[in-house]
């Protein structure tokens, strides 16, 4: 089976898969049970080996120079009454963080191929083996503001907005499984797998997970998605934000109301992190906001407090769960 990533894509070095990684799975048959998996490569030179979930390991081989791999199970009992063999095939990115893979099962004369899609990330605190561990890397980007208000005893009084800049940063691609529209799912995936996520997080003792709803984006540009992506929802009506604007080298969010599970009830903050995620593996733009802080006041109760920081240097991780 082909790959599905451009062949002209060389990794400018040597990959080596061997780590845990966490994947999302959309079997073709029953797309309704898409969810996350996690997976256990080993590499040696060009020997592969994946594990899924814990269970027995296939084996197959990958070419370390463009990613390309393929790795077969099997075979064993299939749909059809015969035995099927159960193929793994796609490509590691060059950064080898990232994979896209496609499966493939041959049933038999008879039958016809089942096929399913995966998109995966490394997991950054490998090797584990308890999927609920596996940390996605994140980007760490240059943060232009963030600013968050909350008035004691008023959660409808509450406001974040977040400003991201980074050259390098690139937003997802029409084609893409992180597209916040998700056109290639079928709808009632569509809020699994589309849309996007914004991350407020003090530390790991307070962290807000804001959803911006698939409904609420439109690619910008000719072809739509060509130059960003834009969110709008003013009335509140899919969730706590209103607007966010997603191009190349930056990112913008603004939310406000009591769909923001983020309070400034204690005496100060000190620093916060923020992101934004698509899908389920892109590596989210992040920034870390402790250093060039100019306001970081208590939500009493009846008084507005606030935080907010400028101009923070692009961190080596971001902090967060």
């Amino acid at each position: 089976m082909g790959s599905v990533l451009n062949p002209t894509c060389v990794a400018s070095a040597d990959i080596d898969a061997t780590g845990s990684w966490i994947a999302y799975y959309v079997p073709a048959l029953s797309p309704g049970s898409a969810g996350n998996h996690l997976w256990e490569l080993s590499q040696s030179g060009t020997a592969l080996t994946v594990a899924v979930d814990g269970g027995a390991p296939g084996s197959g081989t990958i070419d370390p120079l463009t990613g390309f791999f393929s790795v077969s199970f099997g075979p064993a009992p299939g749909a059809c009454g015969s035995f099927a063999e159960f193929t793994l095939s796609g490509q590691i990115e060059p950064d080898g963080l990232t994979l896209l893979a496609y499966d493939t099962e041959e049933f038999g004369p008879m039958c016809r191929p089942v096929t399913g899609t995966a998109v995966a990330t490394r997991c950054l605190n490998d090797p584990l083996g308890v999927l609920a561990d596996c940390a996605v890397p994140e980007q760490p980007s240059f943060g232009r503001l963030v600013l968050v208000r909350d008035k004691g005893g008023d959660p409808t009084r509450r406001k974040i907005v977040v400003k991201l800049r980074d050259s390098t940063y690139a937003p997802p691609a029409a084609s893409s499984l992180e597209n916040p529209l998700a056109p290639r799912f079928p709808d009632y995936l569509r809020p699994e797998f589309g849309g996007a996520r914004l991350t407020i997080a003090r530390g790991t003792d307070e962290v807000a997970v804001l959803p911006l709803p698939y409904e609420g984006w439109r690619g910008l540009g000719n072809p739509a998605g060509s130059k960003g992506w834009s969110y709008r929802d003013p009335k509140l009506q899919l969730g706590a934000c209103t607007k966010a604007v997603v191009r190349e080298g930056s990112v913008t969010a603004v939310c406000r109301g009591a769909g923001i599970p983020f309070s400034l009830d204690e005496a100060s903050q000190g620093a916060l992190s923020a992101s934004l995620q698509f899908g389920r593996a892109q590596r989210p733009p992040c920034s870390f906001f402790g250093g060039t802080v100019t306001r970081d006041t208590q939500a009493a109760p009846g008084k507005v407090g606030a935080f907010a920081a400028r101009n923070a240097a692009a961190p080596p991780l971001c902090a967060g769960p």
